[in-house]
């Protein structure tokens, strides 16, 4: 048996992570005192990735505020905390957090893809879209007929249950308002008699 099957699964890997490549204060003072990083110009992401700063990452850099920061800087990052941030407008500069850009529309599983107001949906075969068309209209058009024919059954019956508390009703009036009760039990009597008299 291999070995990664004989040891036991721990933990897991968060499918929806962000990969921040993260520069704390610390390493952008002690760049700007190197000379790696000119204070004049603003840093950009491109600029600390071009010095060495950072690695390349998914979703941009973060900077937190680790350290201390002394020079005045013009930052443009994708993330940072209020720590960082409080700390570079303490020195006299200025930070910019830029959000991710976002996913481009069409990336990802269809189940997944969700289309803005006014977005259009994706183009399908002529012959296919108009088929489906006419499928989700006969489809609709079905649930409405069900529920319309529950409804009339549902109105019928009720018609006939009110029919015939009508008509015992006249019935009994017409038998001299002999309750319908009553009625049952003569019937009843009637077929016992009937019944004595053939035997």
């Amino acid at each position: 048996m291999p070995l990664y099957r004989r040891l036991p699964k721990r933990g897991f890997n968060n499918p929806f992570s962000k990969d921040y490549a993260e520069l704390t204060l610390a390493t952008l003072e002690a760049a700007v005192v190197k000379g790696k990083i000119d204070a004049k110009k603003p840093v950009t992401e491109e600029v600390l990735r071009a010095s060495g700063m950072v690695k390349k990452s998914r979703h941009g850099v973060r900077l937190l505020a680790k350290g201390e920061l002394k020079a005045k800087l013009t930052i443009e990052v994708t993330g940072a905390s209020k720590g960082a941030i409080a700390a570079v407008e303490k020195a006299g500069g200025g930070i910019t957090v830029t959000p991710p850009k976002p996913k481009p529309e069409g990336k990802g599983k269809a189940r997944h893809r969700k289309f803005k107001e006014g977005a259009e949906a994706p183009k399908k075969k002529a012959g296919s879209g108009a088929d489906e068309g006419s499928k989700e209209g006969t489809g609709k058009e079905a649930k409405e007929g069900k529920a319309d024919k529950k409804a009339k059954k549902n109105e019928a019956g009720q018609a006939e249950q009110q029919k015939d508390s009508a008509g015992e009703k006249v019935r009994d009036k017409e038998e001299g308002e002999q309750p319908s009760e009553t009625k049952e039990g003569t019937k009843g009597g009637g077929d016992g008699d009937s019944g004595s008299d053939e035997s």
